[in-house]
């Protein structure tokens, strides 16, 4: 009774839901060992990596619109320093244009944690985009968590 009780048999009740988790996802391009699913597959341990040099993408469908309110990423970089990201977002719908949420503009390193809350939550988000605009090292990301907003 107490193993099946323990907190590492079961998840954390009270712990925010990662949307992302298991969902659609594609890329503008990937490595055979690093597919775009690889990024919301709940382990750090594995990664998407893409085939190019900055302006590559990776697009998870939430299934759903949800508002969102916090982004966390897990970077994937070798070597560390500054690079430049769009994180987009649309919603369902034919045509439904991109809208820029968030830019992170920073000095990334791999492995480093990145939580981006939004300011007020994204509202009507089904499909959330990442595009490498400018960084030292292809696009490619651990892991993507998205949280929405209760």
């Amino acid at each position: 009774l107490e193993r099946g009780l323990a907190p590492t048999s079961r998840p954390d009740p009270c712990a925010p839901t990662n949307i992302a988790l298991g969902k659609s996802v594609t890329a503008s391009s990937a490595t055979p060992e690093g597919p775009a699913a690889q990024a919301v597959d709940g382990s750090v341990g594995t990664a998407w990596t893409s085939t190019g040099p900055p302006g590559g993408w990776i697009e998870i469908d939430l299934g759903a619109e949800y508002s969102i309110s916090l982004l966390r990423l897990v970077v994937a970089q070798l070597p560390a320093g500054r690079a430049v990201h769009d994180i987009q977002g649309k919603p369902s719908g034919a045509g439904a244009p991109y809208v820029t949420l968030h830019t992170l503009d920073a000095s990334t390193h791999d492995g480093q944690v990145v939580e981006i809350p939004a300011g007020s939550p994204w509202t009507n988000v089904r499909y959330l985009r990442i595009a490498t605009v400018w960084g030292p090292s292809w696009p490619a990301w651990r892991e993507i968590q998205v949280f929405a907003a209760s």
